[in-house]
């Protein structure tokens, strides 16, 4: 179980590093209202991603954890 969670916290990292990568890019090199629009997308795929690794989470712990007859 611990492989899988540092697998996922790894793979967690590279994913919000790639984010800050392209955000760092597209603040650099955009202008105006389509710099904003990329850094809001951005951060709502951020988020998303985000979402998407805690329920994750929560469902290996939930498959983890005996059931009601004790499996």
């Amino acid at each position: 179980m611990h492989a899988k969670i540092s697998e996922s916290m790894s793979r967690l990292h590279w994913a919000f590093l790639c984010y800050l990568v392209l955000a760092a890019i597209s603040g650099s090199s955009l202008s105006g209202d389509i710099r904003t629009v990329v850094l809001i997308l951005l951060a709502g795929m951020a988020l998303k991603t985000w979402i998407g690794h805690l329920r994750d989470q929560a469902a290996r712990q939930q498959e983890s954890e005996p059931g009601p007859n004790g499996k």
